[in-house]
């Protein structure tokens, strides 16, 4: 007969000198930043799609999402998913990350509070370093989401688009853009970190800390960003999806050639819907992900 293996616990003292994962406070922030741009991906992504259609057709957000849907089926919605599914959450990361860092190099530790100085100042360094990466994921994203409209077939693989503009264009093709990206950017973010610190300071003393003051000053903080980057975002689309090379001044003058004042703002209902639930998940996921890994300390 086979005798019972008998397993003794290990004591504690032992378990103290077992070697553990230590991570700096970057990567903390890194990976914080990580889970958050995932969740904003999956959330905000079809409304992203309506966006960049109406911003480029000139047509309203029930005619684009019907018309979307009818011709193209209910899974065009996420037309160009992959190209920020796979980078959001990097380029979030180092947007958060950045930010942090920033803070850091202004002696305001994690946790700590910020003013909307200091905080306005990280947020447009933020922006600067986002819109640097993020210009060659955006126009691949935003050509697909154009691509084959009313053509329920035509779809195409992200290294494909990715191959198709390098050979066609070549590597620069993959920054066109960059310089409105870079005005869009570094004011949008500059102003979304504030109004976060501001209105998460201002909700916390009426209602208490809490989860719902993320969700509060993260909604409020990308909703005022947006507002603040929109015009510049239309010009980058119509930039990225040119057939032929565009300035800034082009694309301004060849918008309100075609649509007037409003036209720099079309698409902006589903941007700003978008703005508002991506907002507060992303803070809110942020705060709780610092939290979970220890980033986040209270001082």
């Amino acid at each position: 007969m086979t005798e019972a293996l008998e397993i003794s616990p290990v004591p504690t003292t032992q378990l103290a000198h077992l070697p553990h994962l230590t991570l700096s406070q970057t990567q903390k922030d890194l990976i914080a930043g990580s889970l958050a741009g995932f969740i904003i991906v999956i959330t905000g992504h079809p409304l992203d799609t309506i966006k960049v259609r109406m911003q480029m057709l000139h047509t309203g957000f029930f005619k684009t999402t019907s018309s979307l849907i009818k011709n193209e089926g209910t899974l065009a919605l996420y037309k160009g998913v992959g190209s920020p599914l796979y980078s959001t959450p990097i380029t979030t990361s180092l947007s958060f990350a950045t930010y942090e860092s920033a803070n850091r190099l202004q002696g305001i530790k994690p946790g700590q509070k910020k003013t909307i100085s200091s905080a306005a100042i990280s947020g447009g360094l933020s922006g600067f370093i986002f819109a640097t990466f993020v210009t060659p994921i955006d126009l691949i994203k935003t050509r697909l989401q154009m691509e084959g409209v009313g053509d329920h077939q035509k779809t195409t693989k992200l290294s494909t688009m990715c191959k198709n503009i390098v050979k066609t264009e070549g590597i620069t093709g993959l920054y066109k853009g960059l310089t409105m990206t870079w005005i869009r950017d570094v004011p949008s973010l500059a102003a979304q970190f504030a109004t976060f610190e501001w209105s998460k300071t201002m909700v916390n003393k009426h209602y208490g800390e809490g989860p719902v003051s993320s969700l509060v000053a993260g909604g409020l903080a990308v909703l005022l960003a947006w507002i603040v980057a929109y015009p510049q975002d239309t010009i980058k689309t119509r930039i990225q999806c040119a057939r032929v090379p565009m300035t800034n001044i082009e694309s301004a003058k060849e918008i309100y050639r075609t649509g007037g004042f409003g036209g720099f703002w079309k698409g902006i209902s589903p941007c700003l819907l978008r703005a508002v639930v991506t907002g507060a998940t992303r803070f809110i996921a942020y705060d709780k992900c610092q939290e979970l890994i220890g980033a986040k300390k209270h001082h």
